[in-house]
């Protein structure tokens, strides 16, 4: 995974931004990739190797994208269950037919690669103190908690129910 987390940029640019750098610095390396539609890199042959999502608070960007280097296929297929019209609509059958591994195109291990890219596309190394690796293991237990993980509803709670599409985002 690499994110890029910036100040107050408009949402479209931010994002063109990663885009771009994350597919020229995986070029200079040797691997041939685009940037295709909104928040996705692919392979020379149209397969997708990274899919992108952002988060945006006021003043505040982070993009992140989730670059597959290597994968068991069975389970990523039985993992990932995307809308079928979505499949229908990239012209694809499946998860697996659409997706692509760097390894395949890059004669490096996936620890090269995550120090070419770190040379690339980093500007400065942030040491974390110990307090700040308290303070994150903290914040990663509450994302371990079964009712956070499995939900639980509370009395007061009323059940929303949404399907269909919202522009911009997708289907849900």
């Amino acid at each position: 995974m690499v994110s890029y987390i910036v100040k107050g940029e408009d949402v479209t640019a931010t994002f063109n931004t990663f885009l771009q750098r994350l597919a020229s610095a995986l070029r200079d390396i040797g691997v041939d990739a685009t940037v295709s539609g909104r928040n996705d890199i692919l392979l020379a042959n149209g397969t997708k190797v990274c899919g992108n999502a952002f988060y945006h608070l006021k003043n505040r960007n982070i993009v992140h994208g989730t670059m597959l280097y290597d994968t068991n296929y069975n389970r990523m297929t039985r993992a990932l269950t995307p809308d079928r019209l979505k499949l229908e609509s990239a012209g694809v059958k499946s998860v697996k037919s659409r997706t692509g591994l760097i390894k395949e195109v890059l004669e490096i291990g996936v620890y090269g690669l995550r120090s070419k890219l770190e040379r690339l596309l980093t500007n400065r190394i942030w040491e974390l103190k110990p307090e700040d690796i308290l303070a994150i293991e903290e914040i990663e237990r509450t994302y371990r908690d079964p009712e956070y993980l499995y939900g639980k509803k509370s009395l007061n709670e009323k059940n929303i129910t949404f399907s269909g599409r919202v522009e911009g985002c997708g289907r849900i």
